[in-house]
């Protein structure tokens, strides 16, 4: 009686513990559960920034619940956090989820042209003409001509989507032929320079009457055919320079002048003068004259002698002035 007494309060408490108010799922609910999270999934792997396209096609599912029937509908008791019930007194539900292919449409399709032993211009011009875009090219060494095409990726009469890159894999290039750069504007130039694998080496100007910044000639001849990375220098057209009018300037002034007309300082001479010491009465470049960048211009700077000393223009000298006109004294004494 006792053992019996003790299974009825047993069972009592399990059937108290089955009668407890739990979310129950229909079979319906529960697949549609499971599709939200597939979709969620492959919205995930959409976003995905590799290029390479994945999708769930497969999911196998062990699911642990409490089986009830309600009318004739199957339903699934989900266990609670705080639920005793044993693992043992709970059903095991497996099923698997499988994606089912979709068919491709490809009537919109296009057929890769054949691009082997074209060169790379002439590949890319193929591309482009039958509706495709040039990918990555990669160069390999060959016995084939240099810069022609060895494979390309997809594949040769494969199809793909119109628009599609395809990749192409080329011979190696150790040497380019050299562009024509004269008649083009300095950054054009630069700029074809860095295409043709060739370096930019120094840029002369030389006054012309051409445009400011066209280029004048090249160091590499055009159609001439040399190693990739080869140093090119170009002459530029630059505005001609006029000397400017200096007459009647204090030297301090002058020689700013100087400096902002991309001329030169070539000397000063000491010209007795009844008037003010330190002004320009003559210069050796005409006021006017077209000359090039960098030209020297000599001053002829006023003195005055007085009781035997002969004043010198004071000079205010700056960081760039050489260290001999920095010493000179302000004055000079005359031997009589």
């Amino acid at each position: 009686m006792t053992k019996l007494s003790n299974e009825k309060v047993e069972l009592e408490s399990q059937i108290s513990i089955l009668q407890k108010s739990r979310s129950a799922l229909s079979s319906s609910n529960l697949i549609n559960s499971f599709a939200a999270s597939l979709a969620e999934m492959d919205r995930g792997l959409k976003k995905n920034q590799s290029g390479v396209k994945y999708r769930v096609s497969n999911m196998n599912v062990s699911l642990k619940t409490n089986i009830a029937l309600e009318g004739d509908e199957l339903r699934f008791q989900m266990p609670k956090s705080d639920d005793i019930i044993s693992p043992e007194n709970l059903s095991t539900i497996e099923f698997s989820l499988r994606a089912v292919p979709e068919k491709s449409d490809i009537s919109s399709y296009m057929e890769v042209p054949n691009l082997s032993g074209l060169s790379k211009e002439d590949a890319k011009s193929k591309l482009l003409d039958a509706g495709f875009k040039v990918g990555d090219i990669l160069e390999k060494e060959s016995g084939t001509p240099q810069g022609t095409v060895i494979s390309q990726l997809p594949s040769e009469n494969s199809l793909a989507e119109p628009g599609a890159e395809v990749d192409l894999i080329i011979s190696r290039i150790f040497s380019v032929k050299v562009p024509e750069f004269v008649r083009l504007e300095l950054e054009a130039a630069k700029e074809l320079i860095k295409k043709s694998r060739l370096k930019l080496g120094t840029v002369k100007e030389e006054t012309s009457g051409e445009k400011p910044g066209l280029v004048l000639d090249q160091s590499l001849s055009p159609g001439s055919e040399v190693n990739i990375d080869s140093t090119i220098a170009l002459t530029v057209s630059t505005e001609p320079l006029e000397v400017p009018n200096l007459l009647g300037l204090e030297l301090e002034s002058a020689m700013q002048v100087i400096e902002k007309s991309k001329l030169q300082l070539g000397g000063i001479k000491e010209q007795l003068s009844k008037g003010n010491p330190g002004i320009v009465l003559g210069q050796s470049l005409k006021s006017g004259m077209e000359v090039e960048e960098n030209s020297k211009l000599v001053l002829s700077v006023s003195v005055e002698e007085i009781e035997g000393v002969l004043e010198k223009p004071v000079l205010k000298t700056s960081k760039k002035e050489p260290k001999s006109q920095q010493s000179r004294s302000s004055t000079s004494r005359l031997k009589r």
